[in-house]
């Protein structure tokens, strides 16, 4: 619980950063600075393999919204992550011009399956996501980036690309 506060203050800290704009320039921009990507995930507990896309625009130099959606890929001890869906603000901090560090926080929805001798089980756990990461633009219109994600009742290292519209 004290990591998941950690990062909820660190993402809130990184979107204070961007400076009061007029609603009219942040939709500018979100019009101008549309992207989309998939990425790569290890999760933890079940320790499975996912594959995700995720489509976001930047409002401002330092805030973004993204919205994700994810499959898993296999099972561990007959338990597997079906697919999530996130909805996340991502505040963002450049450190120089092609490199940046950011949080994220958001709702979050993972839906699950169990196989036991008693048969199949599935669920669903919703809340709040949090996560830290860094990005790398060797492009204008490319982005890669790492990140550490915590969905409700999972956690996944991820390895991204994105492309600007």
């Amino acid at each position: 619980m004290k990591l998941q506060c950690t990062l909820a203050a660190l993402v809130f800290g990184l979107s204070t950063l961007a400076q009061a704009a007029p609603i009219d320039d942040m939709l500018a921009s979100a019009r101008d600075n549309l992207y989309v990507g998939v990425n790569g995930s290890l999760f933890d507990d079940p320790t499975v393999l996912g594959l995700g896309a995720h489509a976001g625009a930047v409002l401002h130099p330092n805030l973004a919204a993204e919205a994700r959606l994810g499959l898993g890929l296999g099972e561990d001890d007959n338990l597997e992550i079906d697919n999530y869906f996130a909805l996340l603000a991502k505040g963002i901090l450049p450190v120089d011009s092609n490199l940046a560090v950011y949080g994220v926080a958001g709702l979050a929805r993972v839906a699950y399956s169990v196989d036991g001798w008693w048969g199949n089980a599935s669920g669903t756990e919703s809340g709040i996501a949090l996560g830290i990461g860094a990005q790398y633009h060797p492009t204008r219109e490319l982005t890669l980036n790492a990140e550490f994600l915590m969905l409700p009742e999972v956690e996944a290292l991820s390895l991204g690309i994105s492309h600007r519209l």
